[in-house]
């Protein structure tokens, strides 16, 4: 949605590609996501402004979403241990941390958190208008079903 300074809003949500499984600190939770549109134009900037994650599972679990320019050779295996090159972590843009304490729960089945006020900007590489983005568990949750988790990022398009 455009405003009158140019400035355009847009929210986008992500499901990462869960295997219904425990996982443990450090894991993994999918494979690196591709944000598409994540900014409004080739070789564009975002503003991320806030995130948030509905946990369908009720796990309330720590995580950290990390935000890249491109696709990385490399963030480790969905389940297994968050690893990154050195060389790729040059394309790191963000990392965003949402606390197990910042989740509220809905009912008895589901739980939600807000990172709102980031004001985190992201860049996408020249002709693309998409960042990328993995999902790290920092607790131990036990998802049921593939789209337990859906992330919903606040962008401002500059």
């Amino acid at each position: 949605m455009a405003n009158s300074s140019g400035v355009d809003s847009k929210l986008i949500s992500v499901t990462p590609d869960i295997v219904p499984a425990a996982y443990a600190a450090g894991d993994v939770i999918g494979t690196l996501r591709t944000v598409v549109g994540g900014v409004g134009r080739s070789s564009g900037i975002s503003e991320l402004v806030s995130v948030s994650i509905i946990d369908k599972a009720n796990q309330k679990s720590a995580i950290d979403l990390y935000f890249f320019d491109r696709t990385v050779s490399s963030i480790g295996a969905d389940n297994a241990a968050f690893s990154i090159a050195d060389a790729d972590a040059a394309n790191l843009l963000a990392v965003i941390s949402i606390l197990g304490g910042d989740y509220v729960s809905i009912g008895t089945d589901s739980a939600i958190a807000s990172a709102p006020n980031l004001g985190q900007f992201l860049k996408s590489i020249p002709d693309s208008k998409d960042i990328f983005m993995a999902v790290v568990s920092r607790g131990a949750p036990t998802y049921t079903s593939a789209t337990d988790l859906v992330i919903k990022l606040g962008l401002m398009q500059h």
